[in-house]
This record gives structure tokens, C-alpha cells and sequence, in this order.
């Protein structure tokens, strides 16, 4: 098949930036949370989310659930305020990878979507924080659209709004096993660039493998 991108699907977490550094950024203050209303070591707590993070993953539901049971916290309430501090919390400090400064180049040939899940609250705020809501031609928030990765209704909805086919398109994604069976099955080409939590992940529906964005601008380049 000859391929001719005028497309661009980026996912966001993992892909554009590294995941975990919200988690870090996050269990700071969260810790200093725990510490003024439950008299909980601010270090103590903090450790005891990362060693689930560590043990679980960025994809894990349940991190203040187990992190809080080993701290002996049972106030259930503790939970749902923690995953409300979690969505909301200052974002001074968080950086995207460096390449992603990419994305201001293949604007100027391609149509750019990120198509991103989870909290729009807080997946809205961090793409506004890295400025990429001025870079992308539009962000999709799954959350909306109703289907989540790896639904291939997702990618018809963002191929619909361009009015681009699936041969003409091309998704971007660190996770093969969320990013890539649903934009396959419509046609799309899937590119993985392996970094962060999934990269020991095996490929999984997987045209092309690469290490940085920057070698998808140089593989474009090529094509």
C-alpha cells in the first residue's frame, strides 16, 4: 500500500510527555494534603504511592486505594478527595518531552489531532499548560466522543471531523496495546514510539517502531 499521511493522530500521556512526572508532581501535593488533615508524614505518604505507581503502572485505578490502606488511612472519604486533588493539582513544573517542539514543524505539512482519555478536567489542563492546544488543530477528548481507546469509533470520529481517509492517516502512540488494534482495523497506519511505562511492551499492530518524534519527522520526511 502507498501511503500518503495528511493526517496526524497523537495520543498524549506517555507519548507527548512523560506520564509519571504528574504522578510525581501529583503525590507532593497530595502528601502535603494527607499530612494537614490525617497527621500522615508527608514522605511516608509520598512513598507509599510511588510504590504502587512503581508496582502497578500510570494505568492502575486503584493507586490511593492500596497506597492509603498501607498507610492505615480507612476514611473512605480520603479516596475521592485525593482523586479530586489528583485532577486539579498545580501544574508548575511539568514539562512535556523536548522533542515534541516537532509538532510546530509537521504543522506546517500535516493536519495534527491529539486524541487523548480519561479526565477531560484534568487532560484539558495539562495540554493547555504545555501550549499544545495552540500547536494541534484539535485536541479530542474521548470522554466526549464516548469510545475509548482501543475503540475504533474513536479514530472514525477524528478521521469524520477532518474529512481525511484512514489510508491518509497515521496515529503516534507510546501504548500498542491502547493506541493501536482500533486505528488498525480501520486502515491506519500506527507508529509507536517506544519510551516510558509501555516500553517493554511487545508490538502490537505496529507498522513502524522508533525511538523519538523526532525520528517520526525524519521518517515523514522520507516517505
Amino acid at each position: 500500500m502507498i501511503w500518503l499521511i495528511k493526517l496526524l493522530i497523537f495520543d498524549f500521556d506517555g507519548t507527548l510527555f512523560d506520564a509519571k512526572d504528574y504522578f510525581h508532581l501529583a503525590f507532593g501535593y497530595i502528601g502535603d494534603w494527607l499530612s494537614k488533615d490525617y497527621g500522615i508524614e508527608k514522605g511516608a505518604a509520598a512513598r507509599a504511592m510511588e510504590k504502587v505507581l512503581e508496582g502497578k503502572g500510570v494505568s492502575y485505578k486503584k493507586i490511593f486505594n492500596d497506597s492509603f490502606a498501607a498507610l492505615g488511612l480507612k476514611d473512605e472519604g480520603a479516596v475521592r478527595k485525593a482523586v479530586e486533588l489528583f485532577h486539579r493539582i498545580p501544574l508548575d513544573g511539568l514539562k512535556p518531552y523536548p522533542d515534541v517542539a516537532v509538532l510546530k514543524q509537521l504543522k506546517e505539512q500535516y493536519d495534527i489531532a491529539i486524541v487523548t482519555q480519561g479526565s477531560r478536567v484534568k487532560q484539558e489542563r495539562k495540554i493547555a499548560w504545555f501550549g499544545l492546544d495552540k500547536v494541534v488543530d484539535e485536541v479530542v477528548y474521548a470522554q466526549d466522543v464516548g469510545y475509548l481507546k482501543p475503540d475504533p469509533r474513536l479514530y472514525e470520529e477524528v478521521l469524520e471531523r477532518f474529512g481525511h481517509k484512514a489510508s491518509e492517516s497515521m496515529v503516534v502512540g507510546d501504548n500498542p496495546i491502547m493506541d493501536f488494534p482500533g486505528a488498525k482495523a480501520l486502515g491506519i497506519m500506527t507508529c509507536r514510539v517506544v519510551r516510558g511505562d509501555f516500553a517493554d511492551v511487545p508490538d502490537i499492530c505496529c507498522d513502524i517502531r522508533l525511538d523519538s518524534l523526532k525520528e517520526v519527522r525524519e521518517f515523514l520526511e522520507k516517505a
